[in-house]
């Protein structure tokens, strides 16, 4: 089952830079809720910024792939739907889905995350907790 994280579209998340307004939610703001939504997942897990310091554990993005379909307006609230796929040993896959305040579709990102040691720079097994996590929010 996906999990939901919910959102405005703020006047700093349809800023390109300080002053320079579009009106929709920028390329950087959808990046940034992305890692967020990461962090936020990998809390859930136990893997608190203290505890991945301690352990010598990250998360890396090693691939990111973008669908933009529709502008996500300033003052909207909208939602973001997130899955995961293609679990392997170190790897895995988040398919982020992004609705706007109507439920239409607005982008879609699927950002392929490598489970890393830091101490090591080289990939580690996911640890179990993750990986169930991931299972419960596999696609179908």
């Amino acid at each position: 089952m996906p999990e939901v994280f919910h959102y405005t579209a703020t006047k700093e998340r349809c800023e390109e830079r300080p002053g320079v307004t579009f009106g929709h939610v920028t390329e950087v703001a959808l990046l940034e809720i992305t890692r967020d939504i990461k962090r936020q997942l990998a809390e859930k897990c136990g893997l608190t910024p203290e505890a991945i310091k301690e352990n010598h554990e990250g998360i890396a993005t090693a691939e990111q792939n973008w669908q933009y379909h529709s502008p996500i307006k300033e003052g909207d609230k909208f939602s973001v739907k997130v899955e995961s796929g293609r679990i392997k040993m170190a790897s895995f896959w988040l398919i982020f889905n992004f609705f706007n305040s109507k439920g239409e579709k607005a982008a879609t990102a699927g950002v392929k995350t490598c489970y890393f040691d830091t101490k090591a720079q080289r990939p580690k097994k996911i640890p179990d907790r993750m990986r169930e996590k991931l299972l419960s929010m596999e696609q179908n």
